[in-house]
This record gives C-alpha cells, structure tokens and sequence, in this order.
C-alpha cells in the first residue's frame, strides 16, 4: 500500500493548537526570570513578613521584652560659678559629669512605637524626625552608603544643620547664632534651645565665654543606619545638647555677669541597640541565602523554556516533513510466498 501526500497531510503527527501552548509555555518560562530581574521579588515578601501587623513576625516578636534605647546624661558642671557670678572670670568653666545611663525595657501588647521609613530608600528622599519631647522636627541628612556584614547595603544620615538654623528668641524676637533650635515652647517657656552636642557645627561665637567645651566630630555627631531596600533601622547614636540661653538679667546685681550668657546643661546620647541576632538571620537569610533561591528558579525556568520551545519546534519542523514527502509502505499478501530459490532440491 502507498500513503499519498495527501495522505500523510491529514495523518499530521501534532495538531497546530497543541503547538502554539506549548510554545507560549515556553515563552512565558523564558520570560518569567526576566520579569524576576526587573521586579525584585525579595524585598517585597521581606516586608510582608516584617510588616507591622497581628500575626506578623514582627507581631510575635514585640509581645516579648526586649531591650531599647540606652539613654545617657552627661551633665555639665560649673566648676567656677562663684568666681564668674562675682565676676573675677569672664568664662564660664564647665566639665562634663556622668555618664548616668538608663536603660529602657519595652514590652509591647497591641501597641506599636517606633519608626517606621518607606522602603527602597534612595539618598535623595527627604527624611524627617518629629520628638514629642522636644516638640521639633529634626531633618535628616544623607551621608554615604555603606555595606553591611548581612549582606545588604545602609544608608547612612545624621540630623542636618537646617534643623539649627534660623530660629528666633520668643522672647525678644532676635534671631539665635546658626547651630541651636529653639525648644521653649515646649518647657512652659524656659529659655531652653537644643544643639549638636558641644556645639558641633555652631557659630565658635555661641561659646566662646565657655572652656571646657570641645567640639568632637566622631565622639559628638549622629549617627542613623537604616537598611536600603527593607528600610528596617539597623543601628542609631543621636547626640543632642540642652542649653539655656539667658537674656538680659542686668536688672539684678547677682546674676548681671550671666546676662546673654549661653550656659549648657546637659549632653544626650541615645543609643539604639542594633538589630537582635533573630532579626540579623532574617537579613542574612534574605541577602544572602534568596537571591541563590531566586537565581536557582529562574535558571530552571529558563531551562524548561529552552526545552519548551526546541521542542515544539521540532514537532511543527516533523510537521513540515509530513506536509512535503510522500511515505510509501508496501505490504505482501501473507497467503503468497516469494521465493527464487527451489522448495525442493533436486
């Protein structure tokens, strides 16, 4: 029997339906790890399971005490005021005494402190504090990105010098030296303004009817470490200082020598304890274990939709064959048997 072309047409080995799913399953495999690359699937289901909510990870973790903020107080003491007020000294001599250190226990239950950023931080983001004890916003300033141990990358703030600048006396309506923020509104109206501590980044003018005061970059500035995609607070030292800043007293003879003297109080650091060790394995776990998850899934994907495609490829090349040769079988009648050579010798 002979299988004509036409035939071999109507006996074609894949329908074209069955073809084009499977190759748009492939296609759609191929483009899976592309759309993985574009749109980074980690940092979106760390905040979903870091997100403040009731059955969160973060949930379960604030229902336990855990450590908080360490407070310390450096006060500074007046070591000359008897010899200022009489007025034997020009200068106030002041040294700081402490640390006194507090430490803070937190245990939350369906209550939620703390600070909360947007994620995938960029360094031109504007960030800003507001503190309910002092009543004043603080302006964070970007200073540089750093890698971090987990993995992960930080950016790195401290409070900027704008939120220092161009505050006034609510008193006499004179504008302060750049380098204090006005705070009395928040005292019942004591002559209270906040600055770096020892006057880092003030006008040299501010104290200079002040020794002891010793203004150091790395021992007295800022410093916030927040994680870049998550936006979780890795690490934060903010030193801030309160001064009372006097106005004209020469109406009584004992205290005429501290008309407009700037006469510092106390010196605060506040430390917030970096990241528990429980949370560090969940920022290990998404910079450095995940993205070999990740990378594992997309070169599967991309492997089964290479195969995907050759192989419906290859089913529409056989059915291509079947379209363009003719396939001939010839069949033998079973009751006749061919043979040349004799049944029977002779």
């Amino acid at each position: 029997m002979v299988l004509t072309k036409r035939d071999a047409i109507n006996k074609r080995i894949t329908s074209t339906n069955k073809i084009l799913l499977i190759t748009a399953t492939g296609v759609l495999f191929l483009l899976f790890p592309i759309v993985i690359s574009i749109v980074d699937p980690i940092p979106m289901a760390a905040n979903y399971l870091l997100r403040v909510a009731n059955g969160s990870i973060v949930y379960d973790l604030i229902q336990h005490e855990m450590p908080a903020a360490e407070l310390s107080l450096y006060l500074f003491n007046i070591t000359n005021a008897d010899r200022f007020l009489s007025g034997e000294d020009d200068k106030l001599k002041v040294e700081e005494v402490g640390p006194f250190v507090y430490h803070e226990q937190t245990f939350e239950e369906d209550t939620y402190e703390g600070a909360l950023y947007p994620p995938m931080l960029t360094p031109d983001m504007p960030i800003n504090w507001y503190r309910l004890g002092i009543c004043k916003t603080f302006n964070l300033q970007y200073l540089e990105t750093r890698g971090m141990h987990y993995g992960g990358e930080a950016l790195i703030y401290t409070i900027s010098n704008e939120t220092f600048s161009a505050s006034v006396n609510p008193i006499n309506r004179k504008p302060y030296p750049n380098g204090v923020q006005d705070i009395s509104d928040c005292y019942f109206g004591l002559p209270f303004v906040i600055s770096k501590s020892h006057y880092l980044d003030c006008d040299p003018k501010l104290y200079e009817r002040i020794e002891g005061i010793k203004p150091n970059r790395e021992q007295h500035s800022t410093e916030i470490i927040i994680d870049k995609k998550l936006s979780v607070m890795y690490n934060t030292k903010m030193s801030i200082q309160l001064t009372m800043m006097l106005d004209d007293l020469s109406f009584s003879w004992q205290n005429r020598m501290l008309s407009h003297a700037v006469v510092p109080v106390v010196n605060v650091v506040v430390n917030q304890p970096k990241l528990t060790e429980w949370v560090q394995s969940k920022l290990v776990l998404v910079y450095q274990v995940a993205p070999y998850i990740v990378m594992t899934i997309q070169a599967i994907s991309a492997l089964l939709g290479i195969l995907l495609v050759i192989h419906a490829a290859r089913l529409q090349y056989l059915n291509y064959i079947s379209k363009n040769r003719t396939i001939v079988f010839e069949t033998v009648d079973e009751n006749i048997l061919k043979s040349e050579l004799p049944l029977i010798p002779k």
